[in-house]
């Protein structure tokens, strides 16, 4: 029972796989972001094909064993390329840089090519029947699988540190741009990237565990199952998420932190800013904004936000904003980071919340109104912002004393 099981979820499994392949193919023209993508479900077609292939022709079962270091190999270095793809302050292509991260792969399809060339009874004894060996290519090919194993850990553990660090400076990125990152953050990115973590935590574990003491962490049915779940979530979101940047790429923000590092990689790692986020005397430290200039700026955006109420925008952009004050895009974000201490995300939000607060005050309309009205695209958005800016809860906010409604007002 366990087994048809097993093999029905392997088989759903594959089909969606190969339905996300061809919709990847079918868009790589027009969005080469998904090429690493498509790699990455290409190599989840090897590691899912397993059941099946056991099921149906197990003769070949050994060029699955062989297929899964090259594959496993794949996962990580694609990820990353993808996130970054998505991230990237310019659209998007793969270059001879980027293709050196799967370098790797080349050592696990050479072990792979050595696990097939491996004599039919040697095969059985190290995969099949526990045995030992202690000399010639049986012996370099147990020693490559296991240096595989540790190679891929630390290979994973990298990847994912970049990842999140790519993740954390791009939203940064995002708050000094747009008003509104609903459709941006790629959330479901970050929260993806933990159960992909333990999933191939579990994973690694499990198959070190099979080939050492031929135990098993967990079944493999519930393995299979997981797999189900997360690439299903992949394909999903990923179909639908569009680059972060896309019809806004940053042509004229030269000090952009994720521009400069992306030139610096170009440039065999030269970088020309700190790897950390830049303060904001570094970030404009070649800017040539004067105090005069910057004050004027602040008394424009003062009546651009008070008497022309630009913030109900809900598609409101740093450029956007920039173009009706008759600025610089550089200007402009410089004043609202330096002279206003803030960011133009919290900077336009705040003023959003506030245009919102005799609304909330009166109760006569519901949130998801009063949300949309003042220029926010989700709810969940606004109360978020509601709760930075007044420290409560419209809920709570409503509650208060009338004194404190004036004093905050």
């Amino acid at each position: 029972m366990n087994l048809n099981f097993e093999f029905f979820i392997s088989s759903v499994t594959l089909g969606q796989v190969l339905f996300c392949c061809f919709l990847f193919g079918m868009r790589l023209a027009n969005r080469p972001t998904y090429f690493p993508l498509l790699l990455f479900f290409a190599a989840n077609l090897v590691l899912v094909s397993g059941p099946i292939l056991l099921s149906l022709s197990p003769q070949y079962y050994i060029w699955y064993i062989a297929a899964i270091f090259p594959a496993w190999l794949t996962l990580a270095p694609t990820l990353w390329l993808y996130v970054k793809g998505l991230t990237a302050a310019h659209p998007w292509a793969m270059t001879y840089k980027d293709v050196l991260h799967l370098g790797p792969v080349l050592f696990g399809i050479i072990l792979a090519v050595a696990i097939l060339f491996l004599p039919t009874e040697t095969q059985s004894a190290i995969f099949f029947d526990d045995q030992d060996v202690d000399s010639g290519l049986p012996l370099l090919v147990v020693m490559g699988m296991f240096f595989s194993m540790i190679f891929w850990i630390g290979q994973s553990s990298f990847y994912v540190y970049r990842i999140t660090k790519r993740l954390i400076e791009y939203r940064k990125i995002l708050k000094d741009l747009f008003a509104s990152n609903e459709k941006r953050e790629m959330i479901w990115l970050s929260w993806l990237l933990i159960v992909i973590c333990i999933s191939w935590a579990l994973s690694a574990t499990n198959l070190i565990l099979t080939l050492s003491a031929g135990q098993t962490l967990f079944s493999a049915t519930s393995g299979a199952l997981l797999m189900l779940i997360l690439l299903w979530t992949m394909g999903y979101c990923g179909l639908r998420q569009k680059p972060g940047f896309d019809g806004r790429y940053l042509r004229d923000e030269p000090d952009n932190e994720l521009r400069v590092k992306e030139a610096a990689e170009a440039n065999g790692g030269n970088k020309t800013k700190p790897e950390s986020a830049p303060t904001a005397g570094q970030k404009y430290q070649r800017s040539v904004l004067g105090k005069a200039q910057s004050e004027r700026i602040v008394e424009k955006l003062t009546i651009a936000m008070s008497e022309q109420h630009l913030y109900l925008d809900s598609d409101l952009t740093l450029h956007k904003l920039a173009r009706r004050l008759m600025v610089s895009p550089n200007y402009l974000s410089q004043t609202i980071n330096e002279t206003l201490e803030s960011n133009f995300f919290d900077f336009i939000n705040e003023w959003r919340i506030r245009h919102a607060l005799p609304d909330v005050l009166t109760g006569e309309q519901p949130i998801i109104a009063i949300a949309t009205d003042c220029g926010f695209n989700a709810r969940s958005s606004f109360y978020k912002m509601f709760k930075k800016v007044t420290g409560m809860t419209p809920t709570q906010f409503r509650n208060q004393p009338q004194q404190f409604h004036k004093d905050v007002r």
